[in-house]
């Protein structure tokens, strides 16, 4: 599967052959400037152009949660390899929400230009300007 986003649209295409399966609205009906999409393929991480983080089923494009505590736009959006945490960055901060229940586990005061997980998922690898850090996470 993969997932793109156009101005307030999702499409969900197939990922051998590049045909549309699905398109539904973005949940807050806005652009989406990352998006992330769970090892099992059942859901997707959108980043939001307002500091909102969604969770959304890929089947129904129902939003599951969304998830709150960035304070900007946007950077970008990970999902753990066990699907268990969601890490997103804006111009000012990283935060790691649960799957399972949207609520968020940590917050650090440090913009990001890429977030990683660990194999494990235990660790998030958390690239900054000129930095690398790791904050553990499981």
């Amino acid at each position: 599967m993969l997932v793109a986003s156009g101005n307030d649209e999702i499409s969900v295409l197939d990922a051998k052959s590049g045909a549309l399966k699905k398109r539904f609205a973005t949940p807050n009906g806005r652009s989406a400037f990352g998006i992330a999409v769970t090892a099992d393929a059942k859901r997707f991480v959108l980043l939001s152009d307002v500091s909102r983080v969604f969770v959304v089923d890929a089947v129904s494009g129902r939003r599951i949660h969304e998830l709150r505590g960035l304070t900007t736009t946007g950077e970008c959006v990970a999902i753990s390899p066990d699907d268990q945490w969601i890490a997103a960055s804006d111009e000012v901060r990283t935060c790691v929400w649960s799957m399972k229940s949207g609520k968020k586990v940590h917050s650090l005061d440090s913009r990001s230009f890429s977030l990683a997980f660990s194999p494990d998922s235990r660790l998030l690898l958390i690239g900054g300007s000129g930095t690398v850090s790791a904050l553990e996470v499981g």
